[in-house]
Order: C-alpha cells, then structure tokens, then sequence
C-alpha cells in the first residue's frame, strides 16, 4: 500500500478539498463566534439591540455545524489515524494566523 494514499484517501483531490473546507468552516465559526459572543453579552446586559451580533454567532454557529458534517466526510475517506493529526495541524496553524 503507498502510504500517500493511506494518508490521503483514495481520491486524492476530493480529501485535500474536504481537508480545506473543514479547515475554512472551522476557523471562520470558532473566529466568529469568539468576536461577536462578548458583543452580545453585552449588548443583552445593557438591554440594546443584539441583532448584528446574534448574526454573527448564527453565521460563527452555522460555519463550525458545517465543519462537523465535513469531518464526517473526511473520515468516511481517511482513517482516524491520520486524518485527526492532519486536521488538528491545519485548525491550529489557520487560527494563529
């Protein structure tokens, strides 16, 4: 067995896709949903308008239900093994930056 493709998957373009938009979805939620959560904790204390920041967190909360639904995807391809170091590698090196 080629260990590319034990790594990868067996369909080598359709994993780096998944492995992309599970890093994207991911790191967009966790950003949006850190940014506008205080915004919204105090837009709720001081009693004004939380619309643009309940947005935000359902926008945050959609994107990182999408990066589960596309983790599902990514592991009927690749094996746990592998894919969860590659995951958690992207996830941490895109939210640094």
């Amino acid at each position: 067995m080629n260990i590319l493709n034990h790594w990868i998957g067996k369909n080598k373009v359709v994993t780096f896709i998944l492995y992309a938009l599970y890093t994207l979805t991911s790191v967009s939620g966790l950003t949006l949903i850190k940014f506008y959560l205080p915004m919204f904790k105090l837009a709720n204390e001081r009693g004004a308008g939380v619309g643009i920041s309940l947005l935000g967190l359902g926008v945050g909360s959609l994107l990182y239900i999408s990066s589960f639904l596309t983790w599902i995807a990514i592991l009927e391809r690749a094996p746990l093994s592998t894919a969860y170091p590659v995951a958690i590698g992207l996830t941490l090196l895109f939210s640094v930056i």
